[in-house]
C-alpha cells in the first residue's frame, strides 16, 4: 500500500508541475505576450511583477499607473509594453505569480511526504498549513484580487480557471487514497475541501478573528478527515 500511495504521490506532484508551467506568458484573450529568454529579459519582466506587486498592495489596482509601475521597477514605459499589454495584463501575470507560490508550497511538502510519510492526515495537514502560509505571503494583494474578481471579468475569468485547476489537483490528491476514502463522491468531496481551506486560510490571517491558527490547522485537518475516511 504504501509503495502505491508514494508513487501516486509522484503523480501528483508531477501534476502540479503542469500546473505551474501551463497557461503562462500569455496575455488578454490568449494572445501571446513577449517571452523573454535572455536573463536581462527574464529579470526585467519579473521586475515589473513585483512593482506591480508593491504598489497594487500600497496604492490598489485603480489608483497605480504603468508610469508608476515602470519607474519602481526602474525601467522605461515603453519597455513595460514590450512585455504587457497593459496594466490589467501585468495584474493577471501578478495573479499568476501569486498562484504559483501557493503551489510550489505545496509541492515541496509532496515531495516530503513522498519520503517521509504517506499517511492521509499528514498529507491533509500540510495542504492546510501551506494553503494558510501562502495566504499570509501577500494578503492585501489577495484581497485586492477578491476586490477584483467582483468587478472585472478578465479577473474572474482567470480566478475561474485557477480554481478549476485547484480543484483538479485537489481531486488528484484526495485520489492518491481512493482504497481508503468512505465518500461515494470523490470530486464533490474536492470542492467541499477546496471552499473549507480556503476560507479558513481566510480566517487564519485576519487578525480580527483572533483564533490560534495552530488549533484552527487542526480543527480543519480533523474535520477533512473525517468527512472523507471514516
Amino acid at each position: 500500500m504504501v509503495h502505491i500511495v508514494n508513487k501516486n504521490m509522484k503523480y501528483v506532484s508531477c501534476f502540479i508541475d503542469l500546473f505551474l508551467f501551463s497557461g503562462k506568458n500569455r496575455g488578454m484573450d490568449g494572445k501571446q505576450t513577449r517571452e523573454p529568454t535572455q536573463e536581462r529579459g527574464i529579470e526585467t519582466r519579473n521586475r515589473f511583477i513585483e512593482a506591480g506587486i508593491s504598489l497594487f498592495i500600497e496604492k490598489g489596482y485603480y489608483y497605480t499607473n504603468t508610469k508608476e509601475i515602470a519607474r519602481r521597477a526602474g525601467a522605461a514605459v515603453g519597455s513595460f509594453y514590450a512585455y504587457f499589454e497593459d496594466k490589467m495584463d501585468l495584474f493577471l501575470a501578478v495573479i499568476d505569480h501569486y498562484n504559483e507560490l501557493i503551489l510550489s508550497g505545496i509541492q515541496d511538502d509532496l515531495r516530503q511526504l513522498e519520503i517521509f510519510s504517506s499517511e492521509p492526515k499528514v498529507l491533509l495537514r500540510k495542504i492546510v498549513e501551506t494553503t494558510i502560509k501562502a495566504h499570509a505571503v501577500y494578503p492585501k494583494l489577495h484581497n485586492e484580487i477578491d476586490l477584483l474578481e467582483m468587478k472585472e471579468p478578465k479577473v474572474r475569468e482567470k480566478k475561474s480557471g485557477v480554481r478549476d485547476k485547484s480543484l483538479e489537483l485537489l481531486y488528484q490528491i484526495i485520489k492518491v487514497f481512493d482504497t481508503q476514502i468512505t465518500h461515494p463522491d470523490p470530486e464533490q468531496a474536492a470542492y467541499l475541501v477546496y471552499r473549507l481551506v480556503e476560507d479558513g486560510a481566510h480566517v487564519a490571517n485576519d487578525p480580527e478573528e483572533g483564533i490560534d491558527p495552530e488549533v484552527l490547522v487542526s480543527e480543519i485537518t480533523l474535520m477533512i478527515y473525517r468527512y472523507l475516511f471514516l
